[in-house]
């Protein structure tokens, strides 16, 4: 499968489908858990969790947890510190 196409924005199903085609290994090297985004961000759980309710990140609900896209993530955290300077 090639990663690069999971970089654009993707529509909450085809992010899904995408994430689910996924060996799991390679699931941790694109996405992250709510915990391991609040960690990189320093940041609590709730906020990542308003992050992705708002949708400032891309996120995929699967079973009781969210994952995130880590370049989703990483480019809103680019963003934040850019408004911030």
């Amino acid at each position: 499968m090639n990663h690069h196409s999971l970089l654009a924005p993707q529509p909450p199903d085809e992010l899904l489908d995408r994430f689910l085609a996924l060996e799991p290994a390679a699931r941790t090297e694109i996405f992250c858990t709510v915990t391991e985004a609040a960690t990189l961000a320093a940041v609590g759980t709730r906020t990542v969790q308003r992050w992705i309710e708002v949708g400032e990140v891309d996120a995929v609900l699967v079973g009781p947890r969210y994952w995130l896209r880590r370049e989703s993530l990483l480019a809103y955290l680019r963003s934040r510190a850019l408004k911030d300077l």
